[in-house]
């Protein structure tokens, strides 16, 4: 049996986008990891800076 991955993009057929409104400008990535994390994997966050964005 191979322990090499299989080349190609990765599997995300179990995961999840979230959009989270109102939260403080001081809040971090660090801050939503584990209060996220309870409910499984938090592959990525991207949290805008700019008050300005817009979806």
């Amino acid at each position: 049996m191979s322990h090499f991955r299989r080349s190609g993009p990765p599997d995300i057929s179990d995961t999840y986008s979230l959009l989270i409104l109102n939260i403080t400008f001081r809040t971090t990535a660090d801050d939503l990891y584990p209060l996220f994390g309870n409910y499984g994997k938090v592959v990525d966050v991207f949290i805008p800076r700019d008050r300005r964005f817009t979806i």
